[in-house]
């Protein structure tokens, strides 16, 4: 009977480290692909709420500007001034116009 020869194959380390390292890689690739994703979802709800929030604050700021030119007439702060007894003097008042609306 004829002997057998075992071969025994040599396993290099370096393979292993490899792969792990590889695999590892891969994962953390994966990893953070999906988490900058979430974030920048985040990022563009936070865009979209304050967008909304400025959009709301230009209409109450509008409004507040329809106010103060209707309170602010000059007809209407002398009448509101005779009501209180007060009466003007031609002398002392001046007139402040407003060129740029």
């Amino acid at each position: 009977m004829a002997k057998t020869k075992i071969v025994k194959t040599r396993k290099y380390r370096w393979r292993v480290w490899v792969m792990t390292f590889f695999t590892i890689m891969v994962t953390a690739q994966i990893i953070s692909a999906i988490g900058l994703r979430t974030y920048q979802t985040s990022l563009s709800v936070k865009i979209q709420q304050t967008e909304r929030a400025i959009a709301v604050l230009q209409t109450e700021n509008e409004a507040l500007q329809v106010d103060i030119g209707r309170l602010s007439n000059y007809n209407r702060i002398v009448a509101m001034a005779n009501e209180q007894g007060y009466s003007s003097v031609n002398q002392n008042v001046i007139s402040v116009i407003n060129r740029n609306d």
